[in-house]
This record gives structure tokens, sequence and C-alpha cells, in this order.
């Protein structure tokens, strides 16, 4: 059994969708999902690269720039905070990503 304190994650294979940003795939966009395309991103930039699934990259790179870099971890840290203290309905993050890029 894994302690409650432990954070596994599983690397799947291409056969399925991956939501944007969902890096562990547990349904919701968190500091999680950060934490993992922050790590990715530093293996990736040193000598230890991590190899990921078509579905794997396009999920990690949510503001669509073709990289996977501490931006992508931000934008999920930025959307996260918002929909913790939102009192309006809850955006995708793609729409709040659209609408910080259009806001820039």
């Amino acid at each position: 059994s894994t302690p409650e304190n432990t954070t596994t994650t599983t690397v799947n294979g291409d056969d399925h969708d991956i939501a944007l940003g969902d890096a562990n795939e547990d349904g919701k966009v968190d500091s999680v999902d950060a934490c993992i395309i922050l790590l990715v991103y530093a293996k990736n930039s040193t000598s230890n690269p991590v190899s990921l699934t078509n579905k794997q990259k396009i999920a990690f790179d949510v503001n669509t720039d073709g990289k996977i870099d501490s931006l992508d971890a931000s934008y999920i840290l930025c959307y996260y905070a918002f929909i913790s203290v939102t009192k309006e309905d809850v955006i995708s993050l793609e729409v709040f990503i659209f609408n910080k890029q259009k806001q820039s």
C-alpha cells in the first residue's frame, strides 16, 4: 500500500487523451502537475531526459509554444490559484491561458 503522504505518478501509453496540464492524470490541474512539469523540464535540461508520449508532450505544453518549460508550470500555478479563490464559474485551463495571452 502507498502511504497517504506519497504521490504516485504513472506514465501511461499513447492510447488515450490527456487533459491539458493534467500531468499526473488525476482529473484536476493543480500544483502537483506544475511540479511534474518542472521535473520534466529540469531533467530534459540535463543529461537525464524524460521520454514522453506525443499526447503527454501536448498536455504538458500548456501555452503551446512547442516547449515544456517553467512557463508551462507557471501557467498551471496561476490557473490553480485562480480556480482556488474564484467565486465565478470555473473556466478551463485553455480559456484561462487564452485570456492571459490576449491581455499581454
